[in-house]
């Protein structure tokens, strides 16, 4: 028998065999293997080891160590995830532009429509929120924006505990958003702070000193080329006094549409020394395509 998880437009997907010799046979997508590793120490339960296999990657726990495995567990975690979160990877329409390795794990909380038999309806619930707080904010009470602010910033909660952060990278993390050009206070910037906020951790807050391009209605190989301009020159990012060497770092965002704008950042931040960097955002647009 075989369990199916995840897949379609989440790049989470894992397979469970239940073999008729009472065994296990775990295949998963390849960006997913460190994060299930991270949370069910599954190398310590096969002496084979993980394998790779086509496009997956496999690994078989024999019948007389499945005793050791909370199955059930990790059937409930498997079968969540792709429900409460959906992964990104660098997509086609920018591999000609990045290694993948930029940014270890993209998560967003969810879609901004809702589908139904394949035909978008209507917003989704934390599609609703970003799009009040992002073009309707001054028309909302105190109370309505402190709920949809809360409800964004406690997914993005959720969507951390994801990450193979153990302690000592939780010491290490640092928590920031899309430069900013001086003087604009974007929702990213509030939901950073939020999360920085609730874990205890430091953020910073970059200020983009070269004119910000006018990327609204370019497609994505135009808004690639003007950002990387940019960043390539190095006096167009201040970062403050944020110390990123060395350092783990995750990116808040508000909304992914093609993943541009935050691949761009992510690959800035690895030429400035950073080691691992993970995105975070809240909604994923419907499309892949920005304006084209």
């Amino acid at each position: 028998m075989i369990h199916e998880f995840g897949g379609g437009r989440t790049a989470f997907w894992l397979q469970i065999h239940y073999n008729s010799d009472g065994s296990l046979n775990l295949c998963v997508a390849p960006e997913i293997r460190p994060i299930v590793e991270f949370h069910f120490e599954l190398s310590n339960l096969s002496p084979k080891k993980w394998e790779y296999r086509g496009k997956t990657n496999r690994i078989w726990i024999p019948a007389d160590r499945v005793s050791e495995f909370d199955l059930k567990a990790f059937e409930s975690w498997a079968e969540q995830t792709p429900k409460t979160s959906i992964w990104l990877k660098c997509g086609k329409h920018l591999k000609e532009h990045f290694r993948g390795d930029e940014l270890e794990h993209c998560l967003a909380g969810d879609f901004n429509f809702s589908t139904v038999a394949g035909r978008v309806t209507d917003r989704t619930p934390l599609g609703e929120a970003e799009y009040q707080l992002k073009y309707q904010s001054a028309h909302l009470s105190d109370e309505a924006r402190t709920k949809f602010l809360t409800l964004m910033g406690e997914k993005l909660l959720h969507l951390l505990t994801f990450l193979p952060l153990g302690p000592y990278r939780q010491k290490n993390l640092r928590v920031t958003t899309i430069p900013i050009t001086e003087g604009s206070n974007p929702l990213a910037t509030e939901l950073a702070a939020f999360v920085a906020k609730e874990k205890g951790l430091d953020a910073f807050y970059p200020k983009l000193l070269h004119p910000k391009p006018q990327v609204k209605n370019l497609g994505i190989k135009e808004k690639l080329e003007a950002w990387i301009q940019i960043y390539s020159n190095t006096h167009a990012l201040d970062l403050g006094v944020a110390e990123i060497k060395g350092r783990d770092i995750v990116i808040v965002d508000d909304l992914y549409q093609s993943g541009a704008t935050l691949w761009t950042y992510a690959k800035a931040l690895k030429t400035r020394g950073a080691r691992s960097i993970f995105g975070l955002v809240c909604v994923k647009s419907m499309r892949d395509s920005d304006n084209q």
